[in-house]
């Protein structure tokens, strides 16, 4: 094959092939049963991809259903908390958290308490 290259080649410093030499280029094939093992080997490292791809896949799904469940608040606790009067779990404890807090000033600008963080929202 390389020497049929050589033979329609064209140019000294760089040289080129027409596109019309390319396709009248004889390229020999391997025997059926090289061919077939070429394919075997080809098949095989397709499933080792559709294999790692489901992993992946798989371990994708899970950890975008942890962040769902997390921010749905569908979240089994490892440990119990604790009942105490400091656990805020409700609007109406966070609105009253932060009636109790100090105004903030930045730059001598008054932004209020934060109250209006919520006013769109429902106790839930």
């Amino acid at each position: 094959m390389l020497e049929q290259f050589r033979k329609w080649s064209t140019g000294s410093s760089y040289p080129a092939i027409l596109d019309e030499d390319v396709k009248k280029t004889l390229i020999p094939l391997p025997i059926h049963e090289v061919q077939d093992q070429i394919a075997q080997k080809i098949l095989a490292a397709l499933h080792e991809r559709d294999i790692a791809l489901a992993a992946a896949n798989a371990g994708w799904n899970g950890v975008l259903d942890n962040i769902t469940n997390t921010l749905c608040g569908h979240v089994e606790l490892s440990h119990p908390l604790s009942a105490s009067k400091e656990t805020i779990s409700t609007i109406a404890q966070v609105r009253q958290k932060l009636s109790e807090l100090p105004q903030l000033n930045t730059d001598g600008a008054s932004n209020g308490n934060g109250s209006d963080l919520f006013d769109e929202m429902t106790d839930e």
